[in-house]
């Protein structure tokens, strides 16, 4: 019973004195970099995009991690958007207006550690659309001209 006792706690010592020389995977020195990414907007009426949301979308730009960020974000008072914190790289970025622009904007940028990225966003004109705005006008159908097609 001893022996067994001696192997087992031979073999564990040999266990842990193996994994001296390697470095710890949770240790904080390999911790994923991160930068900042802020996103404004130049309109000339900032109340206007205050009303408006944007869906964001991040990819890699080899492909290996889609959608880092996939979420609709606000315009702030200033018409900025800071995102949360994005792992460094190189990504496909989207933006789609969903509120009263409806644009959208697709380029690539390049995040570093501990530096803060700025991409400028210039939606075109947009108008919110009432019955009281303007009349549609209706388009006369003329039932002489009407054709049946088949197969």
């Amino acid at each position: 019973m001893k022996t067994i006792y001696f192997y087992i706690a031979s073999f564990l010592l040999l266990l842990s004195l193996d994994t001296l020389g390697r470095p710890n995977p949770f240790a904080d020195t390999n911790k994923v970099k991160k930068g900042v990414v802020q996103i404004r907007c130049k309109m000339n009426n900032t109340r206007v995009a205050a009303k408006d949301s944007v869906l964001i979308i991040f990819d890699r730009w080899n492909r290996t991690d889609p959608g880092t960020v996939y979420k609709i974000f606000y315009w702030d008072r200033d018409g900025q958007i800071i995102l949360p914190p994005i792992p460094v790289g190189k990504y496909y970025v989207t933006l789609q207006c969903l509120g009263r622009h409806r644009d959208r904007f697709e380029t690539t940028i390049r995040i570093h550690h501990k530096k803060e990225r700025t991409l400028m966003v210039r939606p075109e004109d947009g108008e919110i659309f009432s019955q009281a705005s303007g009349p549609i006008p209706a388009s006369p159908v003329d039932f002489s001209n009407l054709a049946i097609f088949r197969k």
